[in-house]
């Protein structure tokens, strides 16, 4: 058995999952030194792939290796990748939504068969135990009509510092998400 079978079926069953340790504690300090670099800082509002300090990150063969079995496939990056540091560029999120081309079409070719279009978060924090990483609707990529109502409370990816959270464009998310003290 593959060690990515369970996440390429949540993937597709959920929409969303993580896979853990990816880099260790000793990579993670290092990509967070690189990140707050004045080189970094100064490229912060390209397209991570541009930035002189992280861009080659996007090569990494265990982050393409196991998007390649998640996909059943060689992958394509389309630069749309960024870094955000809360410091430096503020928060992005906050409202719900979907980032694939047909989000408002049912009927359009988006929900029509398996779409393997992803997002992949490199987080460098604790949002196991801390929210605010990225707040995801289980089931939402298998249902175009979903809208949350007024109080809805998303999974809080539970992800560690080393772990990818990776997610379909069609799953409905929101970034920043609360964690409610009394629940």
């Amino acid at each position: 058995m593959h060690p990515y079978s369970k996440n390429k079926t949540e993937l597709f069953r959920d929409g969303w999952t993580i896979l853990k340790n990816i880099f260790s504690i000793r990579e993670v300090k290092e990509i967070r030194k690189k990140a707050k670099s004045i080189e970094s800082i100064e490229s912060i509002n390209s397209d991570v792939l541009t930035n002189p300090a992280l861009g080659n990150i996007v090569y990494d063969y265990r982050i393409i290796n196991a998007i390649e079995y998640l996909l059943d496939g060689s992958i394509c990056y389309f630069g749309e990748g960024r870094l955000l540091i809360e410091t430096v560029n503020g928060r992005k999120g906050g409202a719900f939504h979907r980032d694939n081309p047909d989000r408002h079409e049912p009927n359009g070719p988006d929900w029509k068969s398996k779409y393997d279009v992803v997002r992949i978060g490199i987080y460098l924090e604790d949002h196991k135990h801390h929210a605010e990483g990225l707040g995801l609707f289980s089931g939402s990529n298998k249902n175009p009509t979903y809208l949350p109502k007024s109080l809805a409370l998303p999974d809080n990816a539970p992800m560690t510092p080393g772990d990818i959270l990776v997610w379909t464009l069609t799953t409905m998310h929101v970034g920043y998400p609360k964690k409610l003290k009394f629940l």
